[in-house]
């Protein structure tokens, strides 16, 4: 017979897993129970993560590859936007059929009249399968002073993220320039920035970093790096995301309090059931006396 306190720790454990990946066990349950239609219909969308460079004014296209390995044909493929790429990027084509053992190519315009970052998801949906393809979109209008940002190691809740950033100023004598970095989420919204001043002749790399408040969930997100040089904006961006709230250090101390908990309440029910047989073996023998 299992133990109570074996069956409390496995249940805790397979909790804790669960809840490192980021998702409720509901949430687990349904994904599983999806599991068997998609490995039969589904589709690759390529690239997974879509970086534009564009400048102000200048119509500039991009290209996705669609791909269905399946054995299944999809009647209707419906590409559609989400966040503030949607008044600046257009699809080729916007609804077709996705046959199956095929792939297609499809193009994408961007033309904006703004600089600036705009970000967001690009959707793929045949009303049994939804796949999004996180966008980002840098319009700049400084087309001399270029820079190019670079995640250093993993980002995780709670800790810094470290960037390398190498500005080329476009100039040989020294110029002052402004960087503003921070980080966003694919609708937009803003959870820090920085601005910090930059004396550069020619080409520099300096290292960023910023603080990731431990309330940011679990999804995508986007940091970002605007050179300004007298008003005109190089803007660059990098997608990233966030698989686990909790730190792995965090995990296992909370792992290790539970195995503590679970083994304290398993002692507890021990105890309780050999009373209760004690109490029984009592009551069997004054019944014979």
């Amino acid at each position: 017979m299992i133990k109570p306190a074996v069956i409390a720790l496995l249940v805790i454990i397979s909790i804790t897993s669960v809840h490192a990946q980021g998702v409720t066990p509901l949430e687990y349950s349904e994904a599983r129970a999806m599991s068997w239609l998609i490995r039969i219909s589904n589709f690759d969308v390529s690239p997974d993560t879509l970086f534009v460079n564009a400048l102000l004014q200048n119509q500039t296209s991009v290209f996705v590859t669609i791909t269905n390995d399946g054995d299944e044909s999809f009647p209707r493929l419906e590409i559609g936007f989400e966040g503030n790429i949607s008044p600046i990027m257009q699809a080729g084509f916007s609804a077709f059929p996705l046959e199956r053992k095929s792939a297609y190519q499809t193009m994408f315009l961007v033309n904006a009249t703004r600089a600036g970052l705009y970000t967001g998801n690009i959707t793929f949906d045949t009303g049994v399968i939804k796949k999004h393809v996180p966008a980002i979109i840098s319009v700049s209008e400084n087309e001399r002073t270029t820079a190019n940002i670079e995640i250093l190691g993993n980002v995780k809740a709670g800790r810094n993220l470290n960037a390398k950033i190498t500005i080329d100023s476009g100039f040989i004598t020294e110029v002052t320039l402004s960087v503003t970095y921070g980080i966003q989420t694919v609708t937009g919204q803003k959870i820090g920035e920085n601005t910090i001043s930059a004396r550069v002749s020619g080409t520099s790399t300096s290292q960023l970093a910023i603080p990731v408040p431990n309330s940011v969930g679990v999804g995508d997100y986007f940091f970002y790096a605007i050179v300004d040089f007298n008003g005109r904006k190089y803007i660059d961006a990098q997608h990233f995301e966030i698989t686990t709230i909790l730190s792995f250090e965090t995990l296992i101390i909370t792992a290790f309090l539970l195995i503590i908990l679970a083994v304290v309440l398993g002692s507890i029910l021990q105890k309780k059931e050999k009373t209760i047989a004690e109490y029984a073996i009592s009551s069997k023998n004054q019944k014979t006396q």
